[in-house]
């Protein structure tokens, strides 16, 4: 078992209030909406005002927070985005929890938040009001959660409410957007394989995996009794958030049809869409070979504002060498996490490119990008020597932030002088 640092509950708390800033400053800018927002902020104020669904094709969880921060806040830049801002700083901050408690090694689960918050594309994400924006962060809390209740078995009544904390984050992170729902999946996998390496290696019959106690994930407690309680209430949520939708005055739900939505849901996703011109290919996404500008205008005095979606390239670039190295060092000895987690990128990355969807974006990449972070921050944990390991952390973050800061004007809508915006096309394909 794994004991938690004293200090960890105020280390999480004290890298959630420092996302926190990073991600609401000039929240209210651009002042109109962006990218996507023309789509949820609308389908926002037609269920604050329980009119209609016009965005049937997804299900309601973050067009409801949109709703509510509108009905909160006021129809304004800050009610759109503020909520999301505080799901993904609670992202942030779920990352770093999971990583110092798996690695217990409070210093890489810095590395691993502060790559995530300095990837830009999180940042940029997180400040802007879509489908995504909440998906992926509520996903990092309910796994948070669940690595909490594995190590908290001897206290029953933490560990059974975590893990109905985590079904319910679960919930809300598939009902924001589906792709929430592959992850669980992929992590479930990642549990029953770490547990039936661990009991054939212990020499146990490895057909006990769901009812043995012991093991490496789920520690102390019958994993099939915790699967349950986490998997049912997670649906649970998931179709509970549907119920806003049968008190619309057009196209009400009625309970049955709650149900139904569901195959209509999958029927829209599946149907050919015309094509966009910031539409990339899934193997592009790595590569960053098609960042999009999510704005672009002129700004108060004449020079221009923009926001574009790009990744650091410290992190986009520089994790992909993480992969083959995440192996390297599991051959060797040096640990198996890195490799769980390289696992883990390369299904959530190739995931798309068996997916039957017509048009993909880079934005897509979101939920692997999070992976490539927490990869990089294993991967020097699990280096050898301690001097190398402290220089690389710090040379990475050093790295990280240097781009950030370069790229900051695009990440925050400062406006710019006329023309200085050609700086961040470093290939021709960025215009």
């Amino acid at each position: 078992m794994m004991h938690k640092p004293t200090s960890m509950p105020w280390a999480t708390l004290l890298v959630f209030c420092v996302s926190m800033t990073v991600l609401i400053w000039r929240l209210n800018n651009p002042g109109v909406m962006v990218f996507d927002e023309t789509h949820y902020v609308r389908a926002g104020r037609e269920l604050l005002a329980l009119s209609k669904h016009t965005n049937p094709e997804h299900p309601p969880f973050a067009k409801l927070m949109i709703a509510a921060g509108i009905g909160t806040i006021g129809d304004n830049p800050w009610g759109w985005r503020l909520f999301g801002a505080l799901i993904g700083a609670a992202g942030v901050a779920a990352t770093y929890y999971s990583v110092s408690r798996i690695s217990q090694s409070g210093w890489t689960g810095i590395l691993a938040a502060a790559f995530l918050l300095l990837s830009i594309s999180y940042t940029v994400q997180s400040r802007i009001a879509m489908l995504d924006t909440y998906a992926y962060p509520l996903f990092a809390c309910s796994i948070a959660c669940v690595i909490g209740a594995a190590q908290s078995f001897d206290r029953s009544g933490m560990h059974t409410g975590l893990l109905l904390l985590g079904g319910v984050l679960l919930g809300l992170a598939t009902s924001a957007k589906w792709i929430a729902g592959f992850y669980a999946v992929l992590g479930l996998v990642g549990i029953l394989a770490a547990r039936t390496h661990y009991l054939v290696r212990a020499g146990q019959n490895p057909l006990t995996l769901l009812f043995n106690r012991n093991g490496p994930t789920l520690y102390g407690e019958r994993p099939i009794a915790s699967l349950l309680i986490f998997g049912l209430v997670s649906l649970i949520t998931y179709f509970a958030t549907f119920i806003p939708l049968m008190f619309l005055s057009q196209g009400a739900l009625s309970p049955i049809g709650i149900f139904t939505e569901q195959l209509s849901m999958v029927t829209r996703q599946t149907a050919q869409l015309a094509e966009n011109s910031y539409e990339s290919e899934w193997w592009e996404w790595p590569l960053m070979l098609e960042p999009i500008w999510y704005y672009f205008s002129t700004g108060p005095t004449g020079g221009h504002q923009a926001v574009f979606y790009i990744g650091n390239p410290v992190i986009y670039w520089g994790g992909l060498v993480c992969v083959p190295l995440a192996f390297w060092q599991a051959a060797s000895g040096q640990g198996f996490f890195g490799l769980r987690v390289a696992v883990a990128w390369l299904a959530s990355w190739l995931f798309y490119a068996v997916l039957p969807k017509q048009i993909g974006f880079l934005f897509y990449y979101s939920g692997s990008t999070m992976l490539l972070c927490v990869l990089m921050a294993v991967t020097v944990h699990q280096m050898a020597n301690s001097t190398a390991k402290r220089l690389t952390g710090a040379v990475l973050i050093a790295s990280c932030i240097g781009l950030f800061v370069y790229f900051a004007p695009v990440i925050y809508a400062i406006e710019m002088p006329l023309g200085a915006w050609t700086k961040y096309l470093w290939f021709p394909r960025w215009a």
